[in-house]
């Protein structure tokens, strides 16, 4: 570590007075800040890593998806204690003009931040993108599982997620799968003030449901490749009841007990962002 970091070019680093390095094996990291002029000597810091997430513009994200910041306080602090939905360790807040609005009472060290934007940190962290994508189907069978587990949690809060893509899905290496992107949340049962193409034939009686949820991870799950492919036979039973119209649709805790998902309940551990999980790397 001090033969890489030695050279301090101020075309990089300019005239920092510190680096945030770290060192990893496997599964296990290890942050350290190695000061200028010390790096003989780099101090380790806690690996108990979490993300930032910012809003620029939050009075246009509010206006887009109708929501406000008293209704997400209650989604997170609603979902604390459940698997297979991120948590906020701090926030949300509103940071305004002067001041930063909470109802949490906690303030955020996040520089930067102008007129009318929006954080929270959160934990755990995961892999995104093409790096969760479910490959085959017992990792398409644990991506069902995790996300079943964050839509069983906001809907037993009366919550639904209503923008339920992979790009709000997030996993750990051994593809423990968990729900992102909680500001999109809303109470369930509304008459949505806006239309995604997403919801086309999700409606019922012109309300966003909970089996609208349900229907849209179905969606989400059956256009990938892996379930394209030849299925067990409890995953094509799976498959089916996902397809069903939406005023047919199973319940969360209804498709957690199908043999294809084997939930364990109360001792489950295959969902991730397990409550008081931490650092994932």
């Amino acid at each position: 570590m001090a033969a890489k970091t030695a050279q301090w070019s101020t075309l990089y680093y300019g005239q920092l007075p510190y680096l945030i390095t770290f060192a990893a094996a496997k599964t296990n990291i290890q942050f350290y800040i190695i000061e200028r002029g010390n790096i003989a000597h780099p101090k380790a810091v806690g690996s108990d890593l979490c993300v930032h997430k910012v809003i620029k513009g939050w009075s246009n994200f509010q206006a887009a998806w109708f929501t406000d910041i008293k209704l997400l306080e209650e989604v997170y602090k609603a979902t604390t204690d459940s698997a297979g939905i991120v948590h906020a360790i701090e926030g949300p807040v509103i940071h305004e003009s002067d001041s930063i609005s909470t109802g949490r009472k906690r303030s955020l060290s996040i520089p930067n931040l102008t007129n009318d934007h929006y954080s929270i940190v959160m934990q755990p962290m995961g892999l995104r993108g093409a790096d969760a994508m479910p490959k085959d189907e017992a990792q398409l069978a644990r991506a069902a599982h995790g996300c079943l587990h964050g839509l069983e949690a906001l809907h037993k809060a009366d919550f639904v997620h209503r923008d339920l893509r992979w790009a709000n899905v997030a996993c750990t290496l051994d593809r423990a799968y968990f729900l992102l992107d909680l500001e999109t949340c809303h109470w369930a049962d509304k008459i949505p003030k806006f239309h995604m193409r997403i919801w086309e034939g999700l409606l019922q009686d012109t309300k966003y449901t909970k089996a609208s949820d349900i229907c849209l991870l179905g969606r989400m799950l059956c256009h990938l490749d892996a379930m394209q492919q030849p299925l067990s036979t409890s995953g094509m039973s799976f498959k089916q009841l996902l397809s069903q119209p939406v005023g047919q649709a199973s319940t969360a805790i209804q498709l957690l007990s199908h043999p294809w998902i084997v939930c364990q309940g109360l001792d489950c551990r295959v969902a991730g962002a397990q409550p008081n999980e931490r650092y994932i790397a």
